[in-house]
C-alpha cells in the first residue's frame, strides 16, 4: 500500500503507511527504505538518514540503501559521507553503475577531476549507452583543459540523445576551445534549432563573431541574444549573457549593471542555498563593532571580532601569471608599508613558471594556492588567516570564482582592475575607480561605494623592461609608410570603429594599420571587410604575438595607436604610452569606454581624447598629415612618462594604501561603506 502510494505521488500517505508497517513489523529493512525516500522526496532529509541507518542495520548488505543514504548526504552537501556510502554500494555491487557516475561527482566537486573521470569511464565500461556518464566525463575533460576528449564525449551524447540541445551546445563549446570555429557555429545553430530561446549558444556565437571578426550575423544574433537576455531579467532569472559579453557590446551603462546584478544574485544564491534579501541589512556587511554579522556560514556565525595591528590585505586571483592584470600589478607587493600591511596573495590559477608569477610568490607576505580547493574552502582559509580587507582581481572574467567573495570571508571586500565594470553585487563594498571613469552621472548604476583615486584608478608597473628598437621590415612593415597602430584583442573591433579606421587609411593614402595576429581565420575576415570598404587588404599588417618585452620594444615603429570603442585598450593603452606612442581615444558612456581617457588625463595628455568618431577621424589624419604636431606630441610624451602619475607605482601605492586605512578606520569606528575621494594632501569622504 505505501509503495502505491509513493508511486500515485502521495508520499505523506506514504509515510503514514510504512509507519504502521513498521510498528506491525519494526525489522522490515524495505519498509524502512521506502520510507526513507519518501522523506527525501519531502524534504526531510535528516530523518531520511536515520531510516536508512535501521534498513541498513537489519540488512547490511543492501547496496539501494547504501546508494541512497549518500544521496541524502550529497543533498545535505556532507560529501565524506556521501563518497563512504557510495564505496559501500560498489563494494557490495560492483557493477553499481549510478554510484560509480555520483562518486565521480563528488570527486568533481572536490576538484580530484583525475578520480572523478575515473568513475565515471567505470560506468561507461559497464553501460556504454549511459549518457550521464559521458556529459559528466565531458564536463571533466573540459575542465581539465583536455578538449580534443571532452569532444569525443559529447559527440557520443549528441549521439544517444540527438534532441538534447544542451549537448550540442557543449560539443560546440569544446570545439570553439579547441580552436575550431566552423565545427563549433553548426553546433550552436543546432542547440538553437532545438531550443530557440537557448540562451548559451547565442551567447557562445556572439563571442565567437566578436573574435573572429565575423560581422556579417552579428546584428541578426545581437537582437535574439537581447530579447533572451531580456526575457531572463524580467523573470528574475540570470541571463546567459555575461557582465563581460555585455560590456564589449554595449555602452549602455544601465543595461550593463542589471546583468551584472542578476549574475552576482545567482553567485550569492549559488552559497547560500536560498535566495539572500535584498537589499542587505546593514549588519550584512562587514563585522561592525557591537553588531552580529549575518552569515548562513558557519566559520562566519559571530564574527570574528576586532583586532588590532597591521592592516592584512589579500589580493584574490586566477591571474598571478604572463597576464595584462599582473603586468600591471607587479611593481605593487613589494611597495607596501611593511609597518602597515600584511600583504596576502590567494591564488586558484596554475603556476606558468613566469618571472610574474615567481615575484607574485617572493613580493608578497604570504602566497596562498588555492587552486585544488573548493569554494567553501577556499572561503575558510581566507577568513581563518584574518584577512581584513580583499581585494578580488577577476570579477567576471575568465576563469573568476567569485562564489568565493559571494561567502564573505573579510569584513571589506573590493572589488578591482581584471573587469572593467561594476560587480552588481551586494558582497563586495567598494571599487576602486576615479573621476574621469565614474563620473557623479554613473554612479547610480554602481552597487559598490566608489574610492575615486587622485589621477587614475589603474596601477602600472614601473619596472618594464623592452627589447633593442626592432626593425621595420623586420617586422613586415613599408619603411616609409604612416603606421597606424592597435595591438587590442579583436573582440574589441566593431563594424564602427572598423568604419572610421578603414575612412583613415583613405584620407592618408601613405598608410597602413598595424593589428596584433590572433588567428588566420580572424585576419582574413578583416582583409575582406578592408576590401568591401575600399581599402588594399594588404595595408592591414598583422603581428605575431612574442614575448612582453618584445611586444614593448616594437610599438616604437608605430607613429599612432587608434584605439578602439566600446572597449578600449587598457593595458594595451598604457603599453603604448610607456613606449612613447600618442594614443587617439574616443571618451565612452561607461567604465570600459572611458579607461583610454583616464590613462591619457594621469599621463598629462588630455588633447589626445575626442567624443565623437568625427572628432577622432579628424585628429588621425591632423597627426599623420602634420609631422610638427605629432612630433610635438611624442616628445610631450617623452617627457611625461617618466614624471606623471601614470608610471609612478610608488605614487600610486601610497594612494592606494590611504584609501586602505581610511576604510578600515571607518569600519572600526562602525560605520558603513561610503563613497571615498583620495587626494594626495588628505584622504576626504563624501556624503
Amino acid at each position: 500500500m505505501g509503495l502505491a502510494l509513493k508511486q500515485l505521488g502521495r508520499f505523506e500517505e506514504a509515510v503514514s503507511c510504512y509507519d504502521k508497517t513498521l510498528q506491525a513489523n519494526p525489522n522490515h529493512p524495505e519498509s524502512w527504505f521506502n520510507k526513507a525516500i519518501a522523506l527525501q522526496v519531502l524534504g526531510k532529509t535528516r530523518d531520511a538518514l536515520q531510516c536508512y541507518d535501521k534498513a541498513i542495520a537489519i540488512k547490511p548488505v543492501y547496496p539501494e540503501a547504501h546508494f541512497n543514504q549518500g544521496n541524502a548526504f550529497l543533498a545535505l552537501n556532507r560529501n565524506e559521507e556521501a563518497l563512504a556510502c557510495y564505496n559501500k554500494a560498489l563494494e557490495q555491487r560492483p557493477d553499481y553503475v549510478e554510484a560509480f557516475v555520483n562518486q565521480g561527482v563528488i570527486f568533481q566537486k572536490q576538484n580530484r577531476f583525475d578520480e572523478a573521470a575515473d568513475s565515471y569511464r567505470k560506468a561507461i565500461a559497464i553501460r556504454d549507452n549511459y549518457m550521464s556518464a559521458y556529459i559528466n566525463l565531458g564536463m571533466v575533460l573540459k575542465l581539465q583543459k583536455k578538449y580534443q576528449e571532452a569532444v569525443s564525449c559529447y559527440e557520443k551524447a549528441v549521439q544517444l540523445a540527438p534532441d538534447n540541445a544542451a549537448n550540442h551546445y557543449e560539443l560546440g563549446d569544446n570545439w570553439l576551445n579547441l580552436g575550431d570555429i566552423d565545427k563549433a557555429l553548426p553546433c550552436f545553430q543546432n542547440a538553437i534549432r532545438l531550443n530557440p530561446d537557448y540562451e548559451r549558444a547565442y551567447s557562445e556565437i556572439m563571442l565567437k563573431l566578436q573574435y573572429s571578426c565575423s560581422w556579417g550575423k552579428t546584428d541578426d544574433i545581437a537582437r535574439h541574444l537581447d530579447a533572451v537576455t531580456q526575457k531572463s531579467l524580467a523573470a528574475g532569472k540570470k541571463p546567459d549573457e555575461s557582465p563581460f559579453m555585455s560590456i564589449t557590446r554595449k555602452t549602455d551603462i544601465a543595461e550593463n549593471f542589471e546583468i551584472a546584478k542578476a549574475w552576482a544574485r545567482y553567485f550569492a544564491d549559488s552559497v547560500t542555498g536560498k535566495p539572500l534579501p535584498r537589499p542587505l541589512p546593514e549588519t550584512e556587511r562587514g563585522d561592525s563593532a557591537g553588531e552580529k554579522n549575518f552569515s548562513p556560514f558557519p566559520f562566519r556565525e559571530g564574527g570574528r571580532g576586532v583586532r588590532s595591528g597591521k592592516i592584512r590585505i589579500g589580493y584574490l586571483s586566477n591571474d598571478f601569471r604572463h597576464h595584462p592584470v599582473a603586468h600591471l600589478m607587479m611593481g605593487l607587493f613589494s611597495l607596501h608599508d611593511r609597518q602597515s600591511f600584511e600583504v596576502f596573495c590567494y591564488s586558484y590559477g596554475k603556476d606558468d613558471g613566469t618571472d610574474y608569477r615567481k615575484r607574485a610568490m617572493t613580493q608578497s607576505d604570504q602566497f596562498i594556492d588555492l587552486r585544488d580547493m573548493s569554494i567553501e574552502d577556499s572561503a575558510k582559509r581566507i577568513y581563518a588567516d584574518n584577512i581584513d580587507i580583499l581585494i578580488d582581481l577577476m570579477g567576471y572574467t575568465t576563469e573568476s570564482r567569485m562564489e568565493i567573495c559571494a561567502m564573505r570571508p573579510a569584513p571589506i571586500q573590493i572589488t578591482y582592475l581584471g573587469f572593467p565594470g561594476t560587480s552588481g553585487a551586494d558582497f563586495f563594498d567598494y571599487i576602486i575607480t576615479d573621476r574621469t571613469i565614474t563620473p557623479d552621472k554613473h554612479l547610480r548604476y554602481y552597487s559598490e561605494c566608489p574610492i575615486y583615486m587622485p589621477h587614475t584608478y589603474q596601477i602600472n608597473d614601473i619596472h618594464r623592461f623592452a627589447e633593442p628598437r626592432p626593425q621595420k621590415a623586420a617586422l613586415g612593415l613599408p619603411e616609409n609608410a604612416f603606421v597606424f597602430c592597435s595591438f587590442n584583442q579583436p573582440f574589441k573591433i566593431e563594424p564602427t570603429i572598423f568604419d572610421a579606421w578603414m575612412r583613415i587609411l583613405k584620407q592618408v593614402p601613405n598608410s597602413v594599420l598595424w593589428l596584433i595576429l590572433w588567428n588566420q581565420k580572424t585576419s582574413e575576415n578583416l582583409w575582406r571587410e578592408a576590401a568591401a570598404r575600399g581599402v588594399a587588404p594588404e595595408r592591414l599588417i598583422f603581428a605575431k604575438r612574442v614575448s612582453k618585452e618584445e611586444h614593448l620594444a616594437r610599438h616604437v615603429l608605430a607613429d599612432a595607436v587608434l584605439d578602439t570603442r566600446i572597449y578600449n585598450g587598457h593595458t594595451t593603452t598604457s603599453d603604448a604610452l610607456w613606449a612613447g606612442v600618442p594614443v587617439i581615444t574616443i571618451c565612452g558612456d561607461h567604465f570600459a569606454s572611458r579607461v583610454s581617457a583616464s590613462l591619457l588625463t594621469a599621463v598629462g595628455m588630455p588633447e589626445l581624447i575626442t567624443h565623437s568618431i568625427e572628432e577622432y577621424e579628424s585628429l588621425a589624419f591632423q597627426l599623420a598629415s602634420r609631422p610638427d604636431k605629432l612630433n610635438i606630441l611624442r616628445q610631450k610624451l617623452s617627457e611625461l612618462r617618466l614624471t606623471s602619475p601614470l608610471f609612478d607605482t610608488p605614487r600610486f601605492t601610497r594612494n592606494l594604501e590611504k584609501a586602505y586605512k581610511q576604510i578600515w578606520h571607518r569600519h572600526l569606528s562602525g560605520q558603513k561603506p561610503s563613497p571615498m575621494e583620495i587626494r594626495e594632501d588628505s584622504g576626504l569622504w563624501l556624503n
